[in-house]
């Protein structure tokens, strides 16, 4: 009635009526639930199983991950009457005054104050560390068995130090204290560790305790242990699993994939045709009296930790020194002056004790430098000469990021090391082969032969000085600097004390920065730096002067090109 009202009035007032609306049949659905287990039954029967089984495997792979942690058996938050939510300090208050309290040699009457004392380290052994506290809030009150070990604890922040910008060949393992395999596999590390140890670093990743120093492992491991070695480029090597089951096999994989940068050379005239090609690199070449011997892992260590330093060869032959025509011109070439070459060439010849020897050049192979016999079976001695032999090396190498952290910075922190380090173009103006010749006589009774060791007159020579610091010489050309020290040095002569951090310049512009040293005195303030008395010259704050450390002020970054090609 309504409707045909509003129609008719619609109409009278001229609008049009609203079309009518058509209105679709619903189909209705006859699949029931019924109908639909009933047609997907092996379906959902399958899907039903997988589902279990994913229960099932979650459960026990709980139950196994479980089953290798501990109940601590009192409640640590209680045995140091602390809350759960105590700040790290009011734990460590705590543990002070109770370890005061409980101390057994404190309370030598009291029967009970061992157990208690006991568990009270035990307890603050937990809360101490962020991931153990962690771990026990997280498993209910459950701990782990640590698995020891003597090689290096790697953590988020220490890794990209020890590792990443060590310039080192490193082994690390990913392990976890509470998987089985990774206790089997820990006495196997250990001998690794103990008889691989010269050649690599060792050290471990818990992926429990540590996981976020995990993440930064070039591989994400799915089983563990997981062993891979870590090459200074960056690149690594996966260890296979089969290999881990005992250290004779883990031992030949390490020498399967050890990185090799030694170049071999058929013959001598072989060698000098290779290192000139490296115009600007001085070489190391270990000749081995015998053919076709393979390069020792010691050499290839050698290789590797003074890359910076000069590209090693390699020649194994049955042609004795003094029947090779090219090394004695060499030698006699070398040999003119007054310098004990001959004599330590010499001792290779004739001595029974020595079978090969080591033979540094200048860049290209351009002139022999020192020579160091040695024995094939006692390699390590020669470490110690190598670093003789680098130090009295000429034309002195070029200061880069990575030399810098060899030459002047003594990471062993045995002696007191100084850098005399030439800017710009003062090698031109300067008595580099004076200063060498100086620090030679600290060389005297290294073994080896140098250019600038003088000639042994008789038969008991005078013995060599001892010194106290270590001064290594080293140039640093416009092309390594940074504008900073060009516009502020120019071509002065730097005496750089890296461990202290100071500086002063032998030649500058202005007397700035003077290390104050009289003229008439010569190079003598060299034997001075040398023999531990170095106060005697005025020193200066290097961050003062640059704003910051010597090689991130000084030295412009450049690309570790040289590792691997």
């Amino acid at each position: 009635m309504e409707v045909n009202a509003r129609k008719r009035h619609n109409a009278a007032r001229g609008v049009s009526p609203r079309p009518t609306r058509t209105v679709k049949p619903v189909r209705k659905t006859y699949l029931t639930v019924t109908k639909f287990i009933k047609d997907y039954a092996v379906v959902l029967t399958l899907l039903g199983v997988l589902a279990l089984g994913l229960v099932l495997k979650y459960f026990e792979d709980s139950y196994h991950s479980m089953e290798n942690f501990t109940e601590f058996g009192d409640d640590i938050y209680a045995v140091l009457g602390i809350s759960r939510s105590a700040t790290d300090a009011e734990i460590r208050a705590k543990y002070r005054q109770l370890n005061h309290k409980w101390h057994p040699d404190k309370n030598p009457n009291c029967s009970d104050c061992k157990d208690k004392f006991m568990k009270l380290k035990a307890a603050y052994k937990i809360l101490s560390n962020p991931e153990l506290k962690r771990l026990y809030d997280r498993t209910n009150g459950r701990t782990v068995d640590v698995i020891p070990s003597t090689t290096t604890v790697l953590t988020q922040a220490n890794y990209d130090e020890l590792v990443t910008d060590s310039g080192d060949v490193w082994v690390v393992q990913l392990y976890s204290d509470d998987v089985h395999e990774c206790q089997n596999f820990a006495k196997h590390w250990e001998e690794a560790a103990n008889k691989l140890g010269h050649f690599a670093s060792f050290g471990r990743v818990n992926g429990l305790l540590y996981p976020k120093a995990a993440k930064k492992l070039p591989i994400k491991a799915q089983l563990l242990p997981a062993v891979m070695m870590i090459f200074p480029d960056g690149g690594y090597d996966l260890f296979p699993q089969e290999v881990l089951r005992s250290f004779r096999q883990f031992k030949d994989y390490f020498l399967q994939v050890y990185p090799n940068v030694v170049i071999n050379c058929t013959d001598y005239d072989d060698f000098k045709k290779k290192a000139a090609a490296s115009i600007d690199r001085p070489a190391m070449l270990f000749r081995n009296y015998g053919p076709g011997r393979p390069v020792p892992i010691t050499l290839m260590n050698i290789a590797m930790k003074y890359k910076w330093a000069f590209d090693t060869y390699w020649l194994s032959s049955e042609v004795h020194l003094h029947a090779d025509p090219t090394f004695m011109n060499d030698l006699m070439g070398v040999s003119n002056g007054d310098n004990n070459i001959p004599e330590s060439t010499a001792a290779f010849q004739m001595s029974n004790t020595v079978d090969a020897i080591a033979m540094l050049y200048g860049a290209g192979a351009s002139s022999l430098m020192a020579t160091a016999p040695y024995s094939r079976g006692a390699l390590e001695p020669i470490r110690r000469s190598i670093n003789s032999m680098v130090t009295l090396l000429y034309p002195p190498l070029e200061l880069s990021r990575e030399s810098f952290r060899h030459l002047c910075k003594d990471e062993t922190g045995t002696i007191h090391r100084f850098c005399i380090i030439l800017a710009g173009e003062s090698y031109l103006n300067f008595q580099e082969k004076d200063i060498l010749k100086m620090l030679a006589q600290f060389e005297r009774d290294s073994g080896i032969g140098s250019i600038f060791i003088p000639r042994l007159e008789s038969a008991e020579p005078a013995p060599a000085l001892t010194k106290s610091a270590d001064v290594k010489l080293a140039r640093l050309p416009e092309q390594r600097s940074t504008r900073m020290i060009r516009d502020m040095i120019g071509n002065a002569v730097i005496v750089l004390d890296a461990a202290r951090n100071k500086f002063c310049l032998i030649k500058s512009n202005g007397g700035l920065y003077s290390c104050g040293i009289d003229e008439d005195a010569g190079l003598s303030w060299v034997m001075d730096i040398a023999e531990g008395a170095y106060d005697t010259l005025s020193w200066f704050e290097v961050s003062r002067a640059f704003g910051g450390s010597f090689d991130d002020m000084c030295i412009i970054r450049t690309r570790r090109w040289f590792y691997f090609f």
